[in-house]
């Protein structure tokens, strides 16, 4: 193990070059750890032989050691070494400190970490600026450190410092959680110190603090996390600010955000309600009783200013209906005090151009006016020019980053998965069979109902004296009419049973190893004559499941339209394959060459979905254990031929080649259970 006088020689030497850098690190990487904190006096005092900038790589080295001792941190706190560390960020070589990215990372935090302590957020926000710069390839690029220097400006208020990485357009992120916190941060959340300043709320930019709340809200996501939630939260209160109103989520949102968020943030959704009334006097009532809640979450002043906008949002629906109006009667109608007030939020809106009006300051009247923006000034069509430009620029980006996407291993990896499958089965046609439910027999006994319970009463009375006769005629008559009414609906209904029919799906996702079931499926399909009815059978029974291949299961049944409800479960089954690969439907064969072969990748999974189509009501056991299966398919295979109408057998992957692994299992096939979930 070499001395620490030793190794800064070596730093001191080998600096230079990139094959000497390299060796250095090598060297740098067995001397880390305990052998740079041998020396009694630690690797501090080594630093002043080094110089941070042409001696980059192990200054950052010695300064990381040092600085990952709590110890040695309590005894150097502020002072010395919060200046040595300053000096290192901002003179440090960028292509030196980016071959150990962690160790730099690690001390731009204990700097953020030492001015918090000190409640001196300000003195790290030039250091780290210049460490985001340094670590960055390029400016799209979002680094952790973004998080950690933005969270400074919230802490000193310095929003303008902020604006300097915000204003970078991000396309490459190095964690999913950075983007989160980039987003938090940026439009205006913190976790530290309960401060929530905002950097583009706090410089009334309320269009971008969305945009980048919006970007945290619809990230995508397979759990709800903390910075979603109070994101949203934000989200509403910025919404209403800024339009009034809260859009609902795009469709790209993911589903776990879309099913929890509401439920997690109520308070801000009813909020947003109250809101909508356009009641001032409700909205404040409703404010003041969940006071205690918004400032639990740090959120009160941006309420107070959701409470204020609601005058110049009910000023803004006076512009739709009235041309001219009064200033007493603006005060009147948006529940402010005096008509002076009333004339301070007009002038206010016109500004801001958030209206086009013009104040007789002499009677009191207000004209409400058109836009009177032309769009042929020499400066709208500069800005208009400058629009396209930057429109063009960010399409030729997306389409570079399309095209990376599309190359990138990973995303080809996970694109391929579950991409082929496989169909065979037909189905019967109403228009080629007798139409049992229009038979006379469904309607035979309303006929006869009908004529008897018209023609009971008609019965003439006889004299008065014969009336227990009459009585007695008419218990009959009911009676008789209930009975055969009864005997009609008995027969109704075995009939409507009868005729019934019913579409079954049974799905079973079968453990990868089952390579002889899917290579009998395949056989099956380029054999089958799927036009035959008679083949429907064969279809059903050359495909029970066996008992050792089971893993999720999920059944439906259904009586709507049979033909209807076959086709659209049918077509969304086929719709999850990328490739279908193996066709045999109504007589119809095609199969088609796998595009994507993934060699030596392991099949963990194949999901089989059998549809069936069959006269009677159906009726299947809730599947909770192996035992509940076998009694469905029992029941399957027990299906007379005569009564099946059509059969539909799907499996993916069909490719031998091809995987369906767990994760898009169980987001393509949701609805799919363990067996141990039950």
């Amino acid at each position: 193990m070499e001395s620490v006088e030793a190794l800064v020689a070596h730093i001191q030497g080998l600096s230079g070059s990139a094959d000497e850098l390299a060796q250095l690190h090598g060297l740098l990487k067995q001397a880390d750890g305990d052998a740079l904190r041998a020396h009694p006096a630690g690797p501090l005092p080594f630093l002043s032989h080094l110089h941070p900038g042409a001696h980059s790589l192990g200054y950052l080295y010695l300064l990381d050691s040092f600085v990952s001792s709590s110890a040695n941190l309590r005894a150097h706190a502020g002072g010395d070494l919060l200046v040595t560390v300053a000096d290192f960020l901002t003179s440090c070589s960028a292509d030196q400190i980016r071959m150990a990215p962690d160790k730099f990372l690690n001390v731009c935090r204990v700097l953020k970490n030492e001015v918090m302590q000190l409640n001196a957020p300000i003195r790290g926000i030039a250091p780290l600026r210049a460490a985001v710069r340094k670590i960055q390839t390029s400016s799209e690029q979002l680094t952790p450190l973004h998080a950690e220097y933005l969270m400074l400006c919230l802490l000193a208020k310095q929003y303008k410092a902020g604006l300097s990485v915000l204003e970078d357009d991000i396309f490459e992120v190095d964690q999913p959680k950075d983007l989160f916190l980039y987003c938090y941060y940026g439009s205006g959340l913190t976790l530290s110190n309960g401060l929530w300043a905002m950097i583009y709320i706090g410089l009334k930019k309320f269009r971008k603090a969305l945009e980048l709340l919006h970007n945290a809200v619809t990230a995508p996501m397979s759990s709800l996390n903390a910075i979603t939630v109070e994101a949203y939260k934000k989200y509403v209160l910025v919404s209403l600010i800024q339009s009034g109103q809260v859009p609902s989520f795009p469709k790209y949102t993911s589903s776990t955000a879309q099913r929890n968020l509401k439920n997690h943030t109520q308070i801000y959704v009813d909020l947003s309600t109250c809101y909508g009334t356009g009641s001032y006097s409700d909205l404040e009532t409703f404010i003041q009783s969940n006071a205690e809640a918004f400032q639990t979450d740090n959120n009160f002043g941006l309420v107070k200013q959701v409470l204020s906008s609601m005058y110049k949002r009910n000023i803004q629906r006076l512009t739709q209906t009235y041309l001219t109006l009064s200033l007493e009667d603006i005060a009147s109608s948006v529940q402010l005090n005096t008509p002076k007030e009333a004339e301070m939020h007009v002038l206010r809106m016109i500004e801001d151009g958030e209206i086009h009006a013009t104040i007789n300051q002499k009677d009191g009247m207000v004209s409400f006016n058109e836009d009177p923006e032309q769009y042929k000034s020499s400066e709208m069509v500069e800005h208009i020019d400058s629009s396209i430009q930057r429109l063009m620029a960010l399409s030729k980006k997306l389409t570079s980053i399309d095209q990376n996407i599309s190359c990138d291993h990973a995303f080809l990896m996970k694109a391929a998965r579950a991409a082929s499958g496989g169909v065979m089965g037909g189905r019967s046609y109403s228009s080629s069979e007798p139409d049992e439910s229009s038979s006379s027999n469904s309607y035979s006994f309303y006929d006869s109902s009908s004529h008897i319970s018209i023609g009971a009463p008609s019965r003439r009375r006889a004299a008065k004296d014969d009336d227990d006769d009459d009585n007695s005629d008419v218990i009959f008559w009911v009676l008789f009419v209930g009975l055969v009414l009864l005997i009609a609906a008995v027969w109704y209904y075995y009939e409507y049973e009868r005729q019934r029919t019913t579409v079954v799906k049974l799905q079973v996702a079968l453990l990868g190893w089952a390579k002889p079931f899917q290579k009998e499926l395949n056989e099956i399909a380029e054999r089958v004559q799927a036009s035959n009815k008679h083949s429907y059978k064969f279809m059903l029974t050359g495909n029970v499941i066996p008992k050792f291949l089971r893993l999720w299961v999920n059944v439906k049944n259904g009586a709507d339209t049979w033909e209807a409800h076959f086709d659209k479960l049918s077509i969304k089954e086929r719709s999850k394959f990328d490739e279908e690969t193996l066709y045999n439907l109504e007589g119809i064969k095609r199969t088609k060459e796998y595009s994507k072969k993934l060699d030596g990748s392991r099949n963990e999974y194949i999901v089989v979905t059998i549809l069936v189509a069959a006269k009677g009501a159906l009726k299947f056991p809730k599947i909770r254990r192996p035992a509940d299966l076998e009694a469905v398919v029992e029941k399957l295979n027990s299906i007379p031929n005569r009564e099946i109408r059509g059969v539909h057998v799907l499996w993916t992957p069909q490719d031998e080649n091809d995987i369906l692994s767990e994760e898009k299992l169980r987001a393509d096939y949701p609805n799919l259970k363990p067996h141990n979930d039950y």
